[in-house]
């Protein structure tokens, strides 16, 4: 089976440290934090991409599913006959 191997640029939630901090500061520091994620194309839906870390035989692990809402790039890197 043919696989894309792909770089996913993605965005995740981001949370304070929980302690407490001025309200200027809280709302001009914390922000969405920018994510990459390398591997193989799985799934790709209007839901979710799906990238394994790793293939051996039928079997994969190391799976990240992203909401597709989160992505905001995904680049083919090459193909693999994995």
């Amino acid at each position: 089976m043919s696989y894309k191997i792909v770089e996913v640029e993605w965005v995740d939630a981001c949370a304070s440290d929980n302690s407490w901090t001025p309200l200027e500061e809280l709302i001009s520091e914390n922000t969405v934090a920018c994510c990459t994620t390398v591997g193989y194309l799985t799934k790709d839906t209007e839901r979710e991409v799906q990238v394994l870390q790793s293939i051996c035989g039928e079997e994969g692990g190391e799976v990240m599913n992203i909401p597709k809402g989160c992505v905001t790039s995904i680049n083919v890197l090459s193909r693999s006959e994995a």
